[in-house]
């Protein structure tokens, strides 16, 4: 019994502190773009449709392929911020990054704005597919594995 215990216990603090899989790579077809509008105090989609996204998380960093253009930036695990069913990131380019993994969807947060302490524009990736970044029997050289 004391070993259930234990085990349940390790179990639910696993799920607290959980962070997304850093061994997949994420594919999203379909994104929304909103500003926020400081009358209604809510974002309004401006411009929305199926376009392709990679996103490619690691721990320290994240790489985003827009197919034109691919970029990495560094990224913090933001603990406090985040809460069940999402996980909440800053990067150092002042974005905010939510996973909402209810909804299955990635909220980029830009353009923070200082006169109403809140971001300006949104970023809403959907339609997510995910898939494992290395291959099973991929090779993998020596100096990589750990």
């Amino acid at each position: 019994m004391k070993n259930l215990l234990c085990l349940i216990f390790l179990f639910s603090v696993s799920l607290i502190s959980a962070q997304i899989n850093y061994d997949q790579t994420i594919i999203s077809n379909y994104v929304e773009f909103a500003k926020f509008n400081t009358e209604s105090m809510e974002f309004v989609t401006e411009e929305e449709g199926e376009v392709e996204f990679v996103f490619s998380p690691e721990e320290d960093y994240y790489i985003f392929d827009s197919g034109e253009e691919k970029i990495q930036i560094n990224w913090t695990y933001y603990k406090e911020e985040s809460e069940d069913g999402m996980d909440t990131y800053g990067s150092e380019a002042g974005e905010k990054i939510v996973f909402n993994y209810e909804d299955q969807s990635i909220w980029i947060f830009t353009e923070y704005d200082e006169s109403i302490n809140y971001y300006t524009d949104l970023m809403i990736l959907s339609k997510l597919a995910v898939i494992d970044k290395r291959a099973p029997g991929e090779y993998v050289p020596q100096s990589v594995r750990q």
